[in-house]
């Protein structure tokens, strides 16, 4: 009797050890597992960041704009976005950080670009940043940054920019800019461009202003005003730019309120 309750004993301790030994097997197997996918992930994750900044980084290519060919400079990667779509880039998170990317649009749509280097809007006969100095941000952080050689604007479209950020809006004839770099006007014969060597405007003659010598530069709250009748500027109502009378641009019909 008492050997087989001894058999009985060593029995019972043998399979908790089983049970133990098992139950030790299943962890460690499943601590490897997890640590395994978890290093899998972290590398795919690496991987793939590492891809896209190279993607971004160090290629120029030849990217049409609205029937015009640009030569951006670091990377050319499209983002094409039809009808009322709109194209939100945000941050680090798209890697649009140290290099030029074309952003085209449909129609007469808008994007948004928050802290990239270019941003093309469809309807515009081209749009040209040189070393990916001018962005254009949604009520975001960065806007035309820099020397911003030439962004012109045709149409009916429009550039808004208040302070030192930049909205494209449609059915406006005009742009107005707080402490930025440069505003074009298209059908004006005028261009404030601040730290920029020259700014072309379509359809006009053109007006080159340097070194800090806009009065839209600054201080100059973004306000819009219907009819084109006037425009405050550091309190001003209107305020000439190298002997062009900002009230008096031809082809500034009527400018709606911002984030129309």
């Amino acid at each position: 009797m008492r050997g087989a309750e001894a058999a009985r004993g060593r029995t019972v301790e043998s399979a908790r050890v089983r049970r133990a030994w098992a139950m030790r097997l299943r962890r460690t197997r499943a601590g490897r597992v997890h640590r395994a996918h978890a290093a899998y992930a972290h590398r795919s994750h690496v991987a793939r960041v590492r891809r896209a900044e190279a993607a971004l980084v160090g290629c120029a290519r030849a990217v049409p704009v609205c029937g015009a060919e640009a030569a951006l400079v670091g990377c050319a990667r499209a983002v094409p976005v039809c009808g009322a779509e709109a194209a939100w880039v945000c941050g680090a998170e798209a890697a649009l950080v140290g290099c030029a990317q074309a952003v085209p649009v449909c129609g007469a749509e808008a994007v948004w670009v928050r802290r990239a280097r270019a941003a093309w809007v469809c309807g515009a006969e081209a749009a040209w940043v040189r070393r990916a100095r001018a962005a254009w941000v949604c009520g975001a952080e960065a806007a035309l940054v820099g020397c911003a050689q030439a962004v012109p604007v045709c149409g009916a479209e429009a550039v808004w920019v208040r302070r030192a950020r930049a909205a494209w809006v449609c059915g406006a004839e005009a742009v107005w800019v707080r402490r930025a770099r440069a505003a074009w006007v298209c059908g004006a014969e005028a261009a404030w461009v601040w730290g920029a060597e020259a700014a072309p405007v379509c359809g006009a003659g053109a007006a080159w202003v340097r070194r800090a010598r806009a009065a839209l530069v600054g201080c100059a709250q973004a306000v819009p005003v219907r009819g084109a009748e006037a425009a405050s500027v550091c309190g001003a109502e209107a305020a000439s730019v190298c002997g062009v009378d900002i009230t008096s641009v031809r082809g500034v019909k009527a400018a709606a309120s911002f984030g129309r």
